[in-house]
């Protein structure tokens, strides 16, 4: 509560005894001394008396007797003020006043209320409070009225001046409306006589189009007889020429019949020769297979046989592991609450040495960073030399490569009949390798048998050894228990005694603390009073300065409204002056644009009647000019058609001589062409089988003829790879060494028995096969050439026959996969398959050329397998690189 702000001339003296003793000692301090608004206090004289109650009443100072009155604000000005009428009592020194206000300090220090000799005069101080308020309000009244009077003259006044702006704009506004219907008028008349004008010259322009085309359709009528007429005399000669041609045709077509009769006698008689080398290597086949076929059930039979005497012995080995195992589960759960408790402790330390480590690292980290960041950069500088010596080096390889690549095609084509040998014999010896395989994977199963036990006794006596370590390790465990316990108990005292210290440290430090506190709160309230003080006269200043303020306010408020008034005026007679100087201008500027766009139609209607007359003779001038050119083009097309046909006639004869010389000049030729392809398999696998990629080499030896027909044969061998995975998941028992028994004795001692317990052991295990299957067939291609210069393209398709096909890997049984063994199986797919291919051709010298293209081979028939009794189609579609030698 601040009792400034709160006290009021009718309270009753004793409600000043609710305040605190600060509040009234400022109080005391602020009417002991100087006047609130610079005035000097006086006091009543009267003669001193003892101190009194509590309860007394306390008079206070009459603080405006001696302020200062304010000057009166009228209409005419400011009104200077009255000066205070004499002080009715004495006035005090300056030591008075010190005394007195010594003497209510020292009450209000003491807790009681002043003297006698402090009792001041409150009846003036109310007296002169009324006269104040009274001032004020009348003060409020006039300055209202005034405010009034000023806000409906500036209204009227703003009414009158939005009244004479807006007679202006109507006026334009009816002045706008009637020039718009004067064009909309003037628009109108216009249109009308331009829609005359564009129908005039439309009737004008259909009559000369109608005489244009009557012209231009008896000219196409003559020149239709003309054409008529030579292209009957055409139609003649060219009857004539057909039947030549014809007859020579016939006589080609004679010879080629007699050829290709030559053509499939000999194609005979190589099919029987192929046919009776089959069947021999069919019948070798067989037997081999047979011989095969018995090994494989004599092993299988041992493999099962072992497989169940192992699988008994997992049983019972199981069942012993899972009842230790239960035992050693109840131990090991007793000794990991024990092992966890110490682990926590443990990991707390191990926790704050990590933060260290980590802040360490961090360090070292930017360290590390800045040297690499610079490494870096030189590396950068490093790899761009290196990558121009690089480009050098890589373009001198290309020259030197380029020479010689002419050696190595000469070393290639006499390499190439050296392969044909070789492969010959590697069929032979490959059949040599299978046998010995089957013989080698017999021997290498018995020895992975013998292995295994050995890897059996092995495991069994590195699991005793490990049981040892397991009990030594215990027994050092358990020593470095009982010795950490022992430093725990002795840091354990040493922490009471240091926090029985520092908490008497702590209560020495708390009592300095509040003394000090103390001592500073007593500083800072007496900071507090001189501070308020000082604020209050700030503020009894501050009020003063703004009433002035506001007076002199109103008085410029009242002068700028009078100039703004005769501003408004002016403004508006101008305004008005104006607007009629404007009107005069546009209705003269309107008569001017009226009599400009009379003038302005006239002309434009002088240039219309010399321009369409103008237009109509340059119109006929050029009728007569296209009437001519028709003439003269007409002429010379017909002498073009003539020239024309006798061209024709000259090239026609041209081909039939080159066809004649062609027939006889260009002889029929044999190719042969190794080629390789490389693409993707389409098969019909089984599920967890995926698709890798298909490899095909070939050889083909065909016949061309003249005009582009060809017909290929030759051996073709494909291989397609696949892939398949398994997962298996076992679950086993390892035995261990563990805590079987704990024993807690009375003292807090404890002991714990180690013992054999069984742990399960779960192994994943993720197996990948690879599969093949391969096919060894004879394609009958029929194709077209068409060439062009070195460039050709190859178009052919046609059957193919199996000769044997295999296959190599694994397929899935349930959900475990089986070996399948690999062999070539003579006849093993019965059916015709499909090979179509489409080749680009770049002739070398000397009859040799490079091709590639894209190739698509459907294998006929299935893949069968007789062990799983499962078949599957399969095609490829690949892309395919060759050369081919023309002789």
């Amino acid at each position: 509560m601040n009792p400034l702000k709160d006290w009021r001339p009718d309270q009753p003296p004793t409600a000043l005894s609710r305040y605190r003793t600060w509040e009234f000692t400022l109080l005391l301090l602020l009417f002991g001394g100087t006047s609130l608004f610079g005035g000097t206090t006086t006091f009543p004289d009267v003669a001193p008396r003892p101190l009194v109650s509590a309860t007394d009443s306390i008079p206070l100072p009459d603080t405006t007797r001696t302020r200062a009155r304010p000057a009166k604000l009228t209409s005419k000005g400011v009104e200077p003020a009255p000066e205070p009428a004499a002080q009715k009592s004495k006035v005090y020194s300056e030591a008075e006043q010190r005394a007195r206000t010594a003497d209510i300090l020292e009450a209000t220090r003491k807790g009681v209320v002043p003297g006698a000799h402090q009792d001041w005069n409150t009846e003036d101080a109310a007296t002169g409070r009324e006269a104040r308020r009274a001032e004020i309000a009348r003060r409020k009244e006039l300055r209202s009225a005034r405010i009034a009077a000023i806000l409906a003259e500036r209204k009227a006044a703003a009414d009158s001046l939005a009244a004479e702006k807006e007679r202006p704009r109507r006026e334009r506004q009816a002045a706008r409306a009637e020039r718009q219907a004067e064009k909309l008028r003037r628009k109108t008349e216009q249109e009308k006589l331009a829609l005359e004008t564009r129908a005039k010259r439309a009737a004008a322009r259909r009559a000369a189009q109608l005489q244009r085309e009557r012209r231009r359709e008896e000219a196409r009528l003559a020149a239709v007889a003309k054409a008529e007429a030579k292209r009957i005399a055409e139609a003649e000669l060219s009857r004539k020429e057909e039947a030549k041609r014809v007859a020579a045709e016939e006589a080609r077509w004679e010879a080629l019949a007699q050829q290709r009769a030559l053509d499939r006698a000999r194609a005979e008689e190589a099919r029987l020769a192929r046919e009776e080398q089959l069947k021999h290597l069919e019948a070798e086949r067989i037997a081999a297979e047979e011989a095969r076929q018995e090994a494989l059930a004599q092993q299988r039979a041992l493999d099962q046989q072992r497989a169940e005497e192992a699988q008994r012995a997992r049983e019972e080995q199981l069942k012993r592991e899972e009842a230790e195992r239960i035992a050693a589960e109840e131990a090991r759960k007793e000794a990991l609450a024990q092992q966890r408790a110490l682990e926590q402790r443990r990991a707390e330390e191990a926790q704050r040495a990590r933060e260290e480590q980590l802040k360490r690292e961090e360090a070292e980290r930017i360290a590390a960073e800045e040297a690499r960041r610079e490494a870096l950069a030189q590396q950068r500088a490093l790899d761009q030399r290196r990558a121009e010596e690089a480009q050098r080096a890589r373009e001198e390889q290309l020259k030197r490569e380029e020479a010689a690549a002419e050696a190595r095609a000469l070393q290639k084509r006499l390499a190439e009949e050296a392969w044909r040998q070789r492969q010959e014999a590697r069929l032979a010896m490959r059949e040599r390798r299978l046998a010995e395989a089957e013989a080698r994977r017999a021997a290498l199963a018995q020895r992975r048998l013998d292995a295994q036990a050995r890897r059996e006794a092995q495991r069994e006596a590195a699991a005793e050894r490990h049981l040892a370590r397991i009990a030594e390790r215990a027994a050092r465990q358990e020593a470095m228990a009982l010795a950490a316990a022992e430093k725990r108990q002795r840091k354990a005292a040493l922490r009471e005694e240091r926090l029985a210290s520092r908490e008497a440290k702590r209560l020495a430090l708390e009592e300095r603390r509040l003394a000090q506190a103390t001592l500073k709160a007593d500083r800072k309230e007496a900071r507090l009073l001189v501070r308020e003080e000082r604020q209050q006269r700030k503020q009894f200043a501050r009020d003063e300065r703004m009433a002035q303020r506001e007076a002199r306010r109103l008085s410029r408020n009242e002068q700028r409204l009078a100039r703004s008034l005769a501003r408004d005026e002016r403004k508006a007679a101008r305004l008005l002056a104006l607007n009629n100087r404007r009107l005069e201008k546009q209705s003269a500027r309107d008569e001017r644009l009226a009599q400009r766009e009379a003038r302005r139609l006239a002309r434009a209607n002088d240039r219309l009647a010399r321009r369409e007359a103008k237009r109509l003779a340059a119109e006929e001038r050029r009728l007569a000019r296209v009437a001519r050119r028709e003439a003269r083009r007409s002429a010379r097309l017909a002498a073009k058609m003539v020239r024309h046909s006798a061209r024709l006639a000259r090239r026609e004869a041209r081909r039939l001589r080159r066809e004649g010389r062609r027939m006889f000049r260009v002889p029929p030729y044999w190719t042969v062409e190794p080629s390789l392809a490389l693409g993707l398999p389409t098969m019909n696998t089984s599920s967890g089988e995926s698709q890798l990629e298909g490899i095909n080499g070939e050889v083909l030896i065909g016949h061309h003829r003249a005009r582009g027909l060809s017909i290929r044969t030759g051996l073709s061998f494909s291989q397609l790879n696949t892939k398949i995975e398994t997962t298996s998941t076992e679950t086993t028992t390892v035995t261990r060494t563990g805590v079987v028994t704990i024993i807690e004795y009375d003292d807090g001692t404890r002991v714990e028995q180690t013992g054999t317990v069984e742990v399960p052991q779960t192994i994943t295990t993720t197996s990948r096969y690879f599969n093949n299957v391969n096919s060894l067939d004879v394609p009958i291609l029929l194709g077209y050439r068409m060439q062009e210069s070195r460039l050709s393209v190859l178009l052919e398709a046609g059957p193919s026959l199996n000769l044997s096909s295999g296959g190599d890997g694994h397929r899935f049984e349930g959900q475990s996969p089986v070996r399948i063994p690999g062999n070539y199986y003579v006849n093993r797919r019965v059916g015709l398959g499909f090979l179509g291919q489409i080749s680009g051709e770049y002739g070398l010298k000397n009859g040799h050329a490079l091709t590639g293209g894209i190739r698509f081979q459907s294998f006929g028939g299935s893949f069968v397998n007789p062990e799983l009794g499962r078949a599957g189609g399969a095609g490829m579609f690949s892309l395919r690189v060759g050369y081919r030698i023309r002789f």
